[in-house]
């Protein structure tokens, strides 16, 4: 999976890259459903591309194989170093609920990556279900995105 100083083995590269690109060849599938397919099958190896984990590690959303490889490599090394309890997927809900509960908040957990915040903010969070709130929190952020352009 990640080399001692935590970049991609170029093995496991080629099969996360290979498998989203076997599943893109779906009609109708990009990068984003085939990592919400992968991620269910392999917890260890494919994190969800959630927007708000997008956010966290790239300058700005883009839904590109080549994004999903980067965020998907952090959530690796984020798991890597909090222990054997830790996925990629699961470090991808930690931060996924945090962004969510701080924009509750008027918060901002995005554009910020920091390794020891980071696994810090996974430490301290469970995943759990999205709920009406979170609805409506994305959508205020959509019509702030639209403003903005």
């Amino acid at each position: 999976s990640l080399n001692d100083d935590g970049t991609l083995l170029e093995e496991s590269k080629r099969l996360i890259e290979g498998a989203m690109g076997e599943l893109e060849k779906l009609k109708g599938v990009g990068p984003a459903t085939a990592s919400a397919v992968l991620s269910r099958v392999r917890p260890d190896v494919f994190s969800y591309m959630y927007d708000e984990v997008i956010d966290c590690f790239e300058p700005r959303r883009d839904y590109k194989r080549s994004v999903y490889v980067r965020v998907n490599t952090r959530c690796l090394q984020i798991a890597k170093t909090l222990g054997e309890d830790w996925m990629p997927s699961r470090v991808a809900r930690a931060l996924w609920t945090a962004a969510k509960f701080l924009a509750m908040k008027g918060e901002d957990l995005t554009q910020q990556s920091d390794p020891e915040r980071d696994v810090a903010t996974c430490k301290g969070w469970a995943a759990g279900p999205k709920t009406d709130a979170d609805n409506t929190i994305d959508e205020k952020r959509r019509s702030k995105r639209q403003k903005k352009k």
